[in-house]
C-alpha cells in the first residue's frame, strides 16, 4: 500500500518538527507551549489516518501513556528515600 508509506513517513516528519522536549526543559517551562504541540501533533497524525488507523493509534497511544505514566509511580514508590 503505498498510500499507507506516504502516510508513515508524513506523521514521522510531524514528529521530528515538533520539539516536546524543548517545552519540558525548565528553563522553557510553559505549560500552554505544550498542550498547545500535544494538540497540534494530534490534529497532524488525525489529518493522515482513515478512522480505523486513528483509532487503533489512539488506543496505541493511550496504553503507551498508561504505562509510561505506572513506569513513574513505581519508579517514586521503588526509589530509595532522599535525605531532606
Amino acid at each position: 500500500a503505498p498510500t499507507q508509506r506516504k502516510n508513515e513517513g508524513n506523521i514521522a516528519l510531524v514528529f521530528s518538527y515538533i520539539p516536546i522536549g524543548d517545552v519540558m526543559l525548565p528553563s522553557n517551562c510553559d505549560p500552554l507551549a505544550l498542550t498547545t504541540a500535544v494538540n497540534t501533533l494530534a490534529v497532524a497524525i488525525a489529518a493522515r489516518l482513515n478512522n480505523q488507523q486513528l483509532g487503533l493509534t489512539a488506543a496505541i497511544l493511550t496504553q503507551l501513556g498508561d504505562t509510561l505514566a505506572t513506569i513513574a509511580v513505581q519508579r517514586e514508590i521503588c526509589a530509595p528515600d532522599k535525605p531532606d
